[in-house]
């Protein structure tokens, strides 16, 4: 009786939910003019709403985005009815098109705890304060606690995801700065303290109340937590700073017994030895700051920004004639090095990369390859690529550049496409139009090669329209599979995928045609996590020691990093069928790169110049596998 009565039960709350559910669909169908059928299972929501406000923009002359609340209201419908990637699709394009409503975050992250992915959760709740702290006019408002409303909205996020989540030191710190500089004092001094108090052990907290002193004319104070900063910061005496204390004598010290048990000679840092000897100068010791900063130069006579430093020392004790000359020397340096090395701190390709393959796939009418540089890709052909290409034209193929939206008349011209890193940094996604162009093109018979790489979440769509997911991984690292350092440890960033520990999957790319083309080692550098399809198989499988992480704030992409946890087989690599068609999907670009980085432009050992690695084989061995010269 009591088991009819619980089927009951049940059968009553589904008909009720299926009812409000039905009657919901009607009110937005006719609020909003959508199909009838918008919100079966089998109709694309997205699709349909991208087009007609794309025919719509296109009516009026101007872009017309879907309205942030129409998509909030059938995304939370679509989680009702547990249609959640759809709505999951429209919560994502909301963000999207109003990346500054913090609120849309707030929705995000409630769809992530609906599904029951507490990291991924945690982290939109962190963006949507993030987002409201950096955009929002709050600090206009003379009547709010600052400090109270963010230490408020922190308790809530930690209740929210039954963690612990302080304010981040560095968001506090802009907000505290930027009420600073609107001579709101008072409130700048109780977040600049918040700081102290929720990272007692941080260097940098202790540094912004010197600057918060400074900035108020406090120049006594300034000096005591600069001077404790650093002592934080490069775990100094606690007395370093006394008028007793000889900071010369203690570096010459420390350097040579450092040098003894290292057996080489070892420098301090001239960034270091920069910032104690400034402080110092702020701290009316100008014997001592001199004695470090004149290290500086000599230890480091090319760089300009020494001499700079070293002219403010004599300008405190009035010799004005030799700041003046220190000062004309820096500049002097700073000019030959921009002219020296341009207006560039970006790597560049290595133009002098051989290319040269002793037996190339192809010999005569051989496939033709477009590599795509029309959406905002970060990688080109006539940039970093350009060693791939020279490789690419030295295995038989032809290779030119895609400078226009795809289309099926383009795309009926070649053999393969390749998109590496569309969207970054622009975060500009590919039309949605152009994704269906590629996707019924590698359906019918193309090849298809996409590299994405570190925070590249701009071409996640075009991944998921061939069910590659990444599951919004900014980045993955592994400890354990890193290349060795010097001194015993490992770059956790540089990742080695290697074929003794089985971290290499058995695929025809990784085999080879022969022996001599078979891949034994491929190293990566900071990519992230790909999944792929059923029927997929991985090239470079990550370890289970391997972390994905998500970042919470792209313009400190480093600091604001949070592990989570991803579902699946996790991979930097992978290969599969797409109707008559291949896809090849890489989660790291620079491992098929040749790069020069500044300030020197030296060949290095990296990517397809790599020696210990089989990078460049990796690269033949994904096209010819593309192209149908291996099986």
């Amino acid at each position: 009786m009591k088991k009819n009565l619980l089927i009951l039960i049940v059968f009553i709350i589904g008909i009720t939910c299926y009812s409000q559910n039905g009657v919901q669909e009607k009110m937005l169908i006719a609020k909003y003019g959508l199909p009838v059928i918008f919100f079966s299972s089998s109709y694309n929501p997205k699709e349909y709403i991208i087009d007609y406000h794309d025919s719509l923009s296109r009516s009026n002359w101007k872009i017309i985005l879907p309205p942030e609340n129409m998509i909030t209201e059938i995304a939370q419908l679509f989680i009702q009815k547990k249609l959640y990637e759809k709505a999951y699709w429209l919560l994502r394009m909301n963000i999207e098109n109003y990346p500054k409503n913090y609120k849309l975050y707030q929705q995000m992250g409630d769809y992530y705890k609906i599904i029951g992915d507490n990291d991924r959760s945690f982290v939109y709740y962190s963006k949507a304060l993030t987002i409201k702290y950096k955009f929002s006019s709050f600090i206009s408002d003379s009547l709010l606690k600052i400090d109270d409303a963010i230490t408020t909205d922190y308790k809530k996020l930690s209740e929210q995801v039954s963690r612990k989540a302080l304010p981040p030191e560095y968001l506090v710190a802009s907000i505290a700065f930027r009420l600073l500089e609107k001579k709101e004092n008072e409130k700048a001094y109780s977040l600049f303290k918040m700081n102290t108090e929720n990272y007692p052990n941080s260097y940098n907290a202790i540094d912004d109340l010197g600057d918060y002193y400074d900035a108020i004319g406090d120049s006594t104070k300034a000096f005591v937590y600069w001077a404790n900063a650093l002592i934080h910061q490069y775990h100094l005496p606690s007395i370093f700073f006394d008028a007793s204390f000889d900071p010369a004598s203690y570096f010459q010290v420390y350097y040579k017994e450092l040098a003894e048990k290292s057996g080489k000679k070892i420098l301090p840092s001239d960034t270091m030895l920069n910032a104690i000897g400034l402080t110092f100068l702020a701290g009316k010791m100008s014997d001592k700051a001199g004695q470090l900063l004149k290290i500086n130069v000599e230890n480091y006579p090319e760089r300009p920004w020494h001499y700079f430093a070293l002219s403010q020392y004599y300008a405190s004790i009035d010799d004005n004639d030799k700041a003046t000359q220190l000062n004309k020397k820096g500049e002097e340096l700073r000019k030959m090095n921009q002219l020296r090395q341009g207006n560039n701190r970006e790597p560049i390709a290595d133009t002098a990369f051989n290319a040269y393959v002793t037996t190339p796939a192809c010999q005569s009418n051989c496939p033709i390859i477009l590599f795509d540089e029309a959406h905002n890709n970060y990688h080109t052909i006539g940039g970093r690529y350009k060693a791939f290409s020279k490789l690419m034209e030295s295995d038989g193929f032809k290779i030119i550049r895609g400078q226009s939206p795809f289309t099926n008349k383009a795309l009926a011209q070649v053999n393969v496409l390749v998109i590496a890193s569309a969207g970054y940094p622009s975060q500009k996604i590919i039309p949605f139009s152009e994704i269906q162009v590629v996707n019924s093109w590698v359906n019918e018979g193309g090849a298809l090669l996409v590299i994405t790489d570190h925070d590249n979440l701009a071409i996640d769509e075009l991944l998921h329209s061939f069910r590659v997911e990444t599951f919004e991984v900014n980045v993955t690292t592994d400890p354990t599979n890193g290349k060795p350092l010097e001194n015993g440890a490992t770059n956790p960033s540089n990742i080695l995928f290697t074929e003794k520990d089985k971290l290499l999957g058995g695929h025809p790319i990784i085999q080879g045609r022969t022996d001599n083309e078979r891949i034994r080692q491929v190293q990566t550098y900071a990519g992230r996590t790909i999944i792929g399809p059923p029927g997929s198989l991985a090239l470079l499988l990550v370890s289970d020691s391997a972390r994905d992480y998500m970042v919470i704030d792209p313009d400190q992409r480093i600091i604001s990093r949070v592990p989570v946890k991803t579902q699946g087989l996790r991979t930097h690599g992978l290969a599969f069928g797409f109707g008559k068609g291949k896809v090849v999907v890489v989660g790291e670009a620079a491992m098929l790169t040749a790069q020069l980085w500044p300030p020197d432009f030296l060949s290095i050992d990296e990517g397809l110049n790599i020696k210990n690695a089989d990078n460049r084989q990796f690269a033949l061995n994904i096209m010819r596998w593309l192209t149908g010269y291996l099986k």
